[in-house]
């Protein structure tokens, strides 16, 4: 699956989050990022990484990850149920 590159700030608000578009209509959602190894824009492909995570939040402990995915009617939805997601 290949997508386009996006940032935002809308999801976890002080953070780096990158967002990728799918030609499907998905997207996935990658919060906490210490940087980017994308740019907006930008398309990349299955398997690319896109960023690092970082120790940002609250009352974190260390480096962690929020992954989302949403459908194409902007609905997050359970990433087991997304065919060819492997968690």
């Amino acid at each position: 699956e290949i997508g386009w590159c996006d940032w935002s700030s809308d999801v976890c608000s002080s953070d780096l989050t990158i967002v990728i578009k799918y030609d499907n209509g998905y997207t996935s959602v990658y919060c906490h990022c210490r940087d980017a190894s994308v740019s907006p824009g930008q398309r990349v492909s299955a398997g690319q990484q896109v960023g690092h995570t970082n120790n940002t939040g609250a009352w974190t402990t260390g480096p962690h990850l929020h992954f989302a995915i949403k459908n194409s009617s902007g609905n997050y939805v359970n990433p087991r149920s997304v065919p060819g997601i492997q968690i």
